[in-house]
């Protein structure tokens, strides 16, 4: 987060180029997203759009159902599409 980006700076240490975080639309980190872009620092997003249980229709999923997927799939049932896509 922030404090671990400060810790560098304060170390006299060279501000990343980017930083690896989680970001999705359930996790928008906009307060980090600012800091970000006033040091110039890329965001680089390392998790999926958004926690899927079931990622392949008939396969099932590493990840544990967090209950964010009935936005997931409201939307998609919406657009007339599976979760994934």
């Amino acid at each position: 987060g922030i404090k671990h980006l400060e810790e560098l700076a304060d170390a006299g240490l060279e501000t990343p180029a980017a930083n690896q975080i989680e970001l999705h639309p359930l996790c928008q980190k906009k307060e980090l997203l600012a800091y970000m872009a006033s040091k110039q620092i890329a965001p680089i997003a390392y998790s999926s759009l958004a926690p899927l249980s079931n990622w392949r229709e008939g396969q099932q999923s590493a990840k544990e159902d967090r209950g964010g997927d009935v936005i997931v799939a409201d939307v998609a049932s919406k657009v007339g599409r599976s979760e994934a896509q």
